[in-house]
């Protein structure tokens, strides 16, 4: 509820402009005469200090509010600024992201090549190692075969090396026969000589016994030339 002085100024803040200036200034000093007569002066002293105080707040703020709103359009142009430069850092993070992105699904595809090829030449491995396995096997066997073979070469040739000793020993023994063979050769041919000059030695001597014969010679003449009279050195 509006004291008493409320209702006083009140009544000075209703006066319309449009009043008679004579009528504003009986009412001046109307106000004016109850304010004194009713102690109300020290009341609009209290007023108007009021109102001074009030209007240095109003100031105060007023400057502080000049201050904030400087203050709050710094920060709004900052805040524009800074929304300018995030929205392009979050565009440029974005194409980032997109190129990263991008880059990831390649080297996930390039990935899923890699290992599509790396199985395929696992795969092609195993072929081989087992292909390799296989001629290792056939390998072995066909050591086994060469030294089986080496083996009986190596029997053989030792065969050989006895057999060629033995065909030395058997040529040395045929060359030792045959120079025995010669010299008996020579030997049957010496005696042969000698049998055939004895024959015609003893064919001479017969005609020569039987021309004595025929002259009268005995055969005690006869058997003095008998072949077991003469020596065998004739031979």
């Amino acid at each position: 509820m509006p004291s008493h002085n409320e209702k006083r100024v009140q009544g000075v803040k209703d006066l319309s402009p449009h009043q008679d200036t004579s009528d504003a200034i009986n009412q001046l000093v109307t106000l004016l005469h109850q304010y004194c007569s009713e102690g109300g002066f020290d009341t609009l002293k209290g007023v108007v200090g009021e109102n001074e105080e009030l209007k240095r707040d109003k100031a105060r703020l007023q400057t502080a509010y000049d201050t904030n709103i400087e203050a709050l359009s710094r920060h709004q142009t900052e805040f524009e600024r800074q929304k300018v430069d995030f929205e392009k850092q979050l565009g440029s993070q974005k194409a980032q992201n997109e190129a990263i992105l991008k880059a990831k699904q390649a080297a996930d595809e390039n990935i899923k090549k890699r290992q599509a090829e790396l199985t395929a030449l696992q795969e092609k491995l195993e072929v081989q190692s087992s292909s390799a396995k296989q001629l290792m096997n056939e390998i072995k066997k066909k050591e086994s075969t060469i030294n089986a073979l080496e083996a009986t070469n190596a029997s053989q040739q030792e065969n050989l090396t006895k057999a060629e000793k033995e065909s030395a020993t058997f040529q040395s023994a045929k060359e030792s026969m045959q120079k025995r063979v010669d010299g008996l050769t020579t030997s049957l041919d010496e005696v042969r000589g000698r049998l055939t000059t004895f024959h015609s030695f003893v064919v001479k001597l017969d005609n020569f016994e039987a021309r004595r014969g025929e002259v009268g010679m005995g055969k005690a003449s006869k058997s003095r030339f008998h072949p077991a009279h003469y020596p065998s050195t004739c031979f």
